[in-house]
């Protein structure tokens, strides 16, 4: 007697999966972004930022649109460089230091991922539902820093937003749980930016 035949999973994705650059920043951003929000591994959360901030860069260049990260990398020094990408080849070339060890700083993570959704409003005027909801939750928790780069009618309105929805208390799981929805339903899968970052 042979055994039962097994639906195939429908998510399973195909064996092999053709991206360009533009998608391939887009998924591990939204990667990050997932694990961010769900308190996740840091080593992985800096390696997908860093692969996706890369790939961003490299599209954005040719358009006189380059992330401020890979620009800022390009003018240090080969030992400053070496020290910036430390956690990025830690995570990449295992084999040349298998019992290496190496801290890392969770907030550069952070703003891999700042800086590639910002690469991504200003080379596609539009953000996803997860892009919008990281960029609202990372400006409630680091309301400072982004003073000096977003433009204050931005930040007024998130700030409107957070207080009318009630937004600013919980983890950042709950925040997704709470927001994520509200935002794929008014949006589809994107939604054009209030204002696009200069």
């Amino acid at each position: 007697m042979s055994a039962p035949e097994s639906k195939p999973d429908p998510r399973k994705p195909p064996r092999i999966v053709v991206y360009d650059k533009t998608v391939a920043a887009q998924a591990q951003l939204e990667t990050a972004i997932t694990l961010w929000f769900n308190y996740d591994d840091p080593i992985s959360i800096h390696a997908l930022a860093a692969a996706a901030n890369e790939c961003f860069h490299a599209i954005g260049r040719n358009k006189g649109l380059p992330t401020i990260i890979q620009t800022w990398k390009r003018s240090l020094t080969n030992k400053q460089l070496k020290q910036a990408n430390k956690v990025q080849n830690f995570a990449k070339h295992a084999r040349t230091d298998p019992d290496g060890r190496v801290p890392v700083v969770t907030e550069y993570g952070d703003l891999l991922i700042l800086d590639s959704v910002m690469c991504q409003a200003k080379l596609f005027q539009l953000w996803t539902p997860l892009m919008r909801c990281f960029y609202t939750r990372f400006a409630l928790e680091n309301a400072t820093l982004l003073g000096r780069f977003v433009p204050l009618a931005t930040r007024e309105y998130f700030r409107k937003a957070v207080e009318v929805y009630e937004l600013g208390d919980g983890s950042r799981v709950d925040y997704l749980k709470q927001v994520l929805p509200t935002l794929r339903a008014q949006a589809g899968e994107s939604e054009p930016l209030l204002e696009p970052p200069p």
